[in-house]
Order: C-alpha cells, then structure tokens, then sequence
C-alpha cells in the first residue's frame, strides 16, 4: 500500500491515512473508560472524517461538516447509520479524494444564493444551513 493508506481491518476498507491518525489520536485523548467517551461527535474536516470512524468506534452519533471522503472501498461498515456528513454543493473538500467513498448519510446543502469562492469554512456552513433550501432533508436536529 502507498504509506498514506493504511488498513483498519474491522472494517474491511482502507482509511485515508491522515483520518485514520486524527481519530487515533482522538481516541488516545479519550482514553479506555467508556464513561469518559463522547454522547456525540461534530467535526469539520480532518475532525469530521474522524468523527465517522469514531462513531462506529464508540457507538454514537456523528455529524461531519464539510466532510472529505474518507475510505477506499464500498464494503459495508458496522453502525455506519450513525454517522451524517453534511457538505456543500460548492465545496470542492467534500468530492475528495474523488476515487475514495462516504460514510453513513450525506446531506448535500444548496445555498438559496450561492457565493463565489470555496465556501469551506464553518461560518460559510453555518450560511448555507441558515439559508438552505426547504427540500434538502437536512433538519435542525438529527438523531439516528
């Protein structure tokens, strides 16, 4: 394997490797008492691809926002439900890697007045969701 891959063999895939340390890391910071483990998880891009593989991890919800596509293949993943990416029809970080694939549930957000410009960014998020349009599915509370 090319070293920025690395094999998560539970889940039979491949995790883009800087996700995968960016959620080892993060479990390392939790540490081994289920009772110090998160409810919930919300990241933003190296944070958001983190939180889907740690909600399979942990057993509980995850919301990404502005999320990249973290594994390589299309085998099924264990509680995969739990996790939601939210991304931006404009934004370019949630069509990579292009060969890789999503997790869990994906909203797509559509801007009633899109700007120009890479609208990553959390405040450009915040935006968008503020502004989206009704038919989107994205609601204001999510819980699998």
């Amino acid at each position: 394997l090319h070293p920025k891959w690395r094999r998560f063999r539970a889940a039979r895939t491949v995790w883009r490797q800087g996700f995968l340390s960016h959620a080892n890391a993060i479990t390392k910071w939790a540490g081994n008492n289920p009772i110090d483990w998160p409810r919930m998880i919300i990241g933003h891009l190296p944070g958001a691809a983190a939180a889907r593989l740690l909600s399979r991890t942990w057993a509980v919800p995850a919301t990404g926002i502005a999320a990249p596509r973290p594994r390589k293949s299309r085998a099924e993943i264990v509680l995969d439900e739990l996790s939601l990416s939210i991304c931006r029809d404009d934004d370019i970080v949630c069509f990579l890697p292009s060969t890789f694939h999503r997790m869990g549930q994906t909203r797509m957000s559509r801007h009633k007045a899109p700007k120009a410009g890479p609208n990553h960014d959390k405040d450009a998020y915040i935006d968008a969701l503020d502004n989206r349009k009704p038919t989107l599915g994205i609601s204001a509370a999510w819980d699998p």
